[in-house]
């Protein structure tokens, strides 16, 4: 078994980041692209992306980018 302490260093050492923030990363990475290049709802892409509601991946998207997902893609959709 993989014990969390060891994992969390081998990511550190590869990507100079702890393995929940390189998760974290990715996971954005993926709702962005998700909320930009779809016509999905909000509620649809949180379900894709297994978060346990729509609130809880609203409240994730906004701790780490500063805004709502439904700003994000007004935003870029303005930017276009």
């Amino acid at each position: 078994m993989l014990h969390p302490h060891y994992l969390n260093d081998m990511v550190r050492a590869i990507t100079g980041q702890s393995a929940s923030n390189f998760i974290y990363q990715h996971l954005l990475a993926e709702a962005k692209s998700h909320l930009v290049q779809s016509d999905d709802t909000i509620a649809q892409i949180a379900t894709r992306l297994r978060f346990s509601d729509q609130s809880y991946f609203g409240r994730f998207f906004r701790k780490h980018t500063g805004m709502t997902p439904a700003q994000f893609r007004q935003q870029y959709t303005q930017a276009i």
